[in-house]
């Protein structure tokens, strides 16, 4: 039998992922969890400053920081009427190596991420961090694709 008590839901803040999440803590309530961690992974790119002299990229990291905070309390807070604990976090680096990082050193039973579902060139240009939290992760990985 499945036994799902810690799940691990890495958002990006889109419409899609916020769709994902509704998703996804309907089905941990179905399987008994009890717990889901809302993770957001701000992946601020560092430029040397001798090549951009115009950005402050301290600010430009504190600015993204706080809206991603902002909308994560929202999410969180919209879905705290359900019957599992909800808690959030936002971690800064590379998505896919924060979520895999994230669940190994706490002990997640299971990811569930939402996957766009992009083919070809689509995923060659966009990538895809699901597709490498799937291939890196140890434990189980759900992948959402949303119609939209």
């Amino acid at each position: 039998m499945l036994d799902f008590k810690k799940i691990l839901l890495p958002v990006d803040m889109s419409d899609f992922s916020l769709q994902v999440a509704e998703e996804a803590v309907n089905f941990a309530e179905k399987v008994g969890a009890q717990e889901i961690i809302i993770l957001s992974v701000v992946n601020v790119v560092n430029y040397s400053q001798s090549y951009i002299n115009a950005i402050d990229f301290d600010q430009m990291n504190s600015t993204i920081q706080r809206h991603f905070s902002k909308e994560l309390d929202k999410l969180t807070e919209s879905l705290k009427g359900k019957k599992i604990p909800v808690r959030s976090l936002i971690l800064e680096g590379n998505p896919y190596a924060e979520i895999v990082d994230y669940a190994e050193k706490n002990d997640v039973d299971l990811i569930i991420i939402g996957s766009h579902g992009y083919t070809g060139i689509d995923r060659f240009l966009l990538g895809s961090v699901a597709e490498r939290v799937v291939r890196k992760a140890k434990c189980p990985v759900l992948t959402v694709r949303m119609k939209g």
